[in-house]
């Protein structure tokens, strides 16, 4: 509901032609290419927001080892020794400048969409990060899951197998994700096994519907940052419940800052956050290769 405030702004715009020219620019829908991007870590693995002063460090089951990211968010490495793994928070931002001319120029608030976007950015951002490690950890750390392979796309038995990969160590599958392109294959499965989401606002987060108890999430950079070869065959990662996989560390959550420009004439606002996505049990993650009719449409 619109404060008091906000309704008397709106009445004393409607009373000249240049506040009601301004209001009507203001309610003017912004035309996207696609939707903003939204994040889907803090889904997939157990977000934890730490109190001040609360170590980084997770305790890990002994026989286990754990796939965590550098301090710079590059190169993963395993944690094999002991039983706790011990994270360092990773910097993640984002400045934004929008030249004051702009605010003057263009039909819709360009200072409430730069942020926006920025916000989506850093999501982006997060993923990047998140999908590293899970894939990493199917891939290369252990050698506990093999890389199931499919040349017939996604079909239900190349699925079935990754599900095997994980629920063998007794772990319940909880999400898959993949790209557009592998979506494409299971939506022609019908809805007797593939349950579409009818909500478009759960669509709009990337949640497409369930499998098998899993929730399937779509994401752009799904293939991008999984390994490739060749023509890019598509690849799908399947992870179990959070408990039994990793988790997603937050030191200090998404906040800002003013960071104006004024040699530019510009204002400005940065973004920053201080996370870790990292696997702390690697059989929790299964990846997954599907080549065919799959990779044909990426």
């Amino acid at each position: 509901m619109p404060s008091m405030q906000q309704k008397l702004e709106v009445g004393q715009a409607m009373e000249s032609p240049q506040g009601r020219r301004e209001l009507a620019y203001a309610i003017l829908p912004t035309f996207k290419l696609g939707r903003d991007y939204q994040a889907h870590g803090r889904k997939v693995l157990l977000e934890d927001v730490l109190d001040p002063g609360e170590p980084m460090w997770y305790e890990k089951d002994p026989q286990f080892d754990a796939v965590a990211l550098s301090k710079r968010g590059y190169a993963p490495y395993v944690v094999v020794e002991g039983d706790r793994v011990i994270l360092d928070p990773i910097p993640v931002s984002c400045w934004v400048k929008v030249p004051i001319e702009e605010t003057a120029t263009r039909r819709f608030n360009i200072l409430d969409r730069e942020q926006v976007k920025a916000r989506a950015k850093m999501a982006e951002q997060e993923d990047i990060l998140t999908f590293r490690a899970l894939n990493y950890a199917g891939v290369t750390a252990t050698g506990h899951n093999t890389i199931v392979t499919s040349s017939e796309g996604c079909s239900r038995d190349f699925l079935n197998d990754m599900f095997e990969q994980v629920q063998a160590w007794d772990i319940p599958v909880a999400n898959i994700i993949m790209s557009a392109a592998g979506t494409r294959d299971m939506r022609s499965w019908g809805r007797e096994e593939f349950g579409p989401t009818d909500q478009e606002t759960l669509r709009k987060a990337g949640y497409l519907g369930d499998i098998w108890g899993a929730a399937v999430r779509q994401s752009k950079i799904a293939a991008q940052y999984n390994p490739t070869e060749g023509t890019r065959p598509q690849w799908v990662t399947v992870v179990g419940d959070p408990e039994f996989s990793g988790v997603f560390s937050v030191r200090i959550d998404l906040e800002q800052m003013d960071a104006t420009d004024p040699e530019a004439l510009a204002y400005g606002w940065l973004f920053y956050e201080f996370i870790h996505p990292a696997v702390i049990i690697p059989q929790g993650v299964c990846v997954g290769r599907a080549t065919g009719t799959f990779a044909a449409r990426t």
